[in-house]
């Protein structure tokens, strides 16, 4: 909870600073001044595509911290998400000269060693010109840096749009994953979540057009590849879907659909024109409800839980014409053995008269 507040103070302090006129133009009468201040950073022989040696000759850790303005643009349909905010990374680099004032310039960040990051899931990456550089009288340095990330996630739509709950609940929740690596040759990176910290914090609340957000999770992997171990930090985002465009969308109407195909049974049967026309068209209807749900999905090779019940509708309007076929059909044999009894009775009485008529 401390860190939370911490991060979103730091955070309005960075937003005042870039937006602060004053700060802005003081700035731009100051470049020289700004550099000479990070040039007396640097000592003799600092080479700044090195990091900073770690404790007892172990990696330098680096704390990984991230404030999330907004979440906006999922799209089921290419299985990704745009991801907007505030990168925070925490380092010590005892080899800069650091006096007894705290240094705030971003300038600095582009003259000693700041920790470069791969980005493995980002499908694009946009990395705005705001940068926020603190370095403080201990030498820690905290570097906080804007990003707009399209980050693709696997997405599985097995109970889509539900999912089986303990809570007497049905929800759908889909996590989505992201995911920064680097090699733990030099640097370990790990998450700030010590003394309580929040790694992940929200500037504001983000309530999502089609999802309810929940807490997010993170934890660390560490991997093999091509001979070098990397360390994955991972954070995942539980998104629950909201049930009541889903009910407005396809239950309700599917319901309605098949509700109206069973209006046939209490037509005659001898209206077999209206009957058929009826139920066909409640069949076509419905088929075009598929392929609208089916346009929002991308191509899957399994039946979800939408598609199991769209099935069912299907399913039980063609019962509804199998129905009427079969009574048409029972229906029609049945008139014609009427008329075949009535036939026959109509020829005996004929013959019968005819006997009378002869023996008269």
């Amino acid at each position: 909870m401390l860190f939370t507040l911490k991060a979103a103070s730091f955070l309005v302090n960075i937003i005042l600073f870039f937006q602060n006129p004053a700060l802005s133009s003081a700035s731009c009468c100051r470049d020289e001044s700004e550099d000479e201040s990070c040039l007396d950073l640097i000592p003799v022989g600092y080479k700044k595509h090195l990091a900073p040696p770690g404790l007892e000759g172990q990696p330098l850790n680096v704390t990984f911290a991230i404030t999330i303005i907004d979440i906006d643009e999922i799209n089921t349909g290419t299985m990704d998400f745009r991801i907007h905010g505030y990168i925070f990374n925490n380092w010590i680099d005892d080899r800069l000269l650091v006096s007894n004032t705290e240094i705030v310039n971003a300038k600095c960040s582009h003259y000693i060693w700041v920790p470069d990051m791969v980005f493995e899931t980002a499908k694009s990456a946009q990395q705005f010109g705001n940068r926020f550089l603190y370095i403080d009288k201990d030498k820690n340095v905290t570097l906080a840096e804007r990003y707009a990330f399209k980050v693709g996630c696997l997405m599985n739509f097995e109970n889509y749009p539900f999912r089986h709950s303990d809570l007497p609940v049905l929800h759908h929740s889909q996590s989505k994953s992201y995911k920064m690596s680097s090699t733990d040759k030099e640097v370990n990176p790990q998450w700030n979540d010590l003394n309580g910290n929040e790694p992940i914090s929200f500037f504001k609340n983000i309530e999502p057009l089609q999802f309810h957000l929940g807490k997010p999770t993170t934890y660390t992997m560490k991997l093999g590849y091509n001979g070098a171990s990397y360390t994955y930090l991972y954070m995942s985002i539980h998104l629950m879907r909201r049930l009541t465009g889903s009910i407005i969308n396809i239950y309700l109407p599917s319901t309605l659909i098949v509700a109206v195909s069973w209006v046939t049974f209490w037509l005659r049967v001898e209206a077999a024109p209206a009957r058929v026309a009826l139920i066909v068209t409640s069949l076509l209807t419905l088929c075009t409800q598929v392929q609208q749900n089916k346009s929002l999905l991308p191509p899957l090779n399994y039946i979800t839980a939408v598609d199991i019940w769209l099935f069912v509708c299907i399913l039980m309007i063609f019962s509804s014409l199998i129905e009427f076929a079969f009574c048409y059909s029972s229906y029609s044999s049945h008139k014609t053995r009427k008329h075949q009894v009535v036939d026959v009775s109509e020829e005996v009485k004929t013959i019968s008269k005819i006997k009378c008529m002869d023996q008269g």
